[in-house]
């Protein structure tokens, strides 16, 4: 994690979506405890989008996130784009991530 911290600062990337982060008891390791904004879902997520740059807009849509899939509107000025952060997990039926998946994508 904290190689995606320098990345997120030497290079003013403003989101980063992230795929089996590290987590604590307080939540996903880093992210949790410092400027960031952060979506995930459940308990232990498999995924995360991490916001770095205040001016942005995100808006974590909850309904359609999974601990496996979170899905967020990010704005820009006039600019709106949904982010779905997704992870299949081996031991589990593909089929279920993809319905998850899809309706992120249909919303």
């Amino acid at each position: 994690m904290h190689e995606i911290e320098g990345l997120l600062s030497s290079r003013s990337i403003d989101v980063c979506l992230i795929q089996e982060p590290a987590t604590d008891c307080k939540g996903i390791y880093l992210f949790d405890r410092r400027p960031y904004r952060v979506v995930a879902s459940g308990v232990g997520p498999k995924t995360a989008i991490v916001v770095a740059n205040p001016a942005v807009g995100i808006l974590s849509l909850q309904h359609l996130s999974t601990p496996h899939i979170s899905v967020a509107v990010f704005t820009v000025g006039n600019l709106r784009l949904v982010l779905i952060s997704a992870y299949f997990q081996f031991s589990e039926p593909t089929q279920t991530h993809v319905d998850d998946l899809m309706n992120g994508i249909l919303w």
